[in-house]
C-alpha cells in the first residue's frame, strides 16, 4: 500500500490501526485459485439447406412487414381529415389586434 493510499484512507475515515490491518492483509500470500477445467460443450453444425432456407424466409418475411407497414402509414394519412383552413383578410387582422 502506497502512502498516497494511505493518507486518501485517513482522509476517508479510517484509524491508523484499520490502515496497518489493510495493509497486513494486502501484504499476506492470498491463496492461488485454481480454476475448475470446463466440460467442452458438443458444436453443433447447422444444415446448410435449412439456414439458408429460413434466412431466405425470415428476410422475406420481413420485407413484407415493412411494405404492409408503409402502406397502411400512407393509407391512414390519406383518409385522415385535414383541418379547415380559413384565411383571414386584412380586416379580420386589425379587428383581433384591436380587441387584444
Amino acid at each position: 500500500m502506497t502512502i498516497t493510499q494511505r493518507i486518501e484512507l485517513r482522509r476517508l475515515g479510517y484509524t491508523k490501526e484499520e490502515i496497518a490491518e489493510l495493509a497486513e492483509l494486502e501484504k499476506a500470500p492470498q491463496p492461488e485459485v485454481v480454476p475448475e477445467p470446463e466440460a467442452p460443450q458438443p458444436e453443433v453444425v447447422p444444415e446448410p439447406e435449412t439456414t439458408q432456407t429460413q434466412n431466405d424466409i425470415s428476410s422475406q418475411l420481413l420485407y413484407a412487414i415493412n411494405n404492409l407497414t408503409s402502406v397502411l402509414q400512407n393509407q391512414k394519412l390519406n383518409q385522415s381529415a385535414q383541418p379547415e383552413v380559413k384565411q383571414e383578410t386584412v380586416d379580420d387582422i386589425f379587428t383581433n389586434i384591436l380587441k387584444g
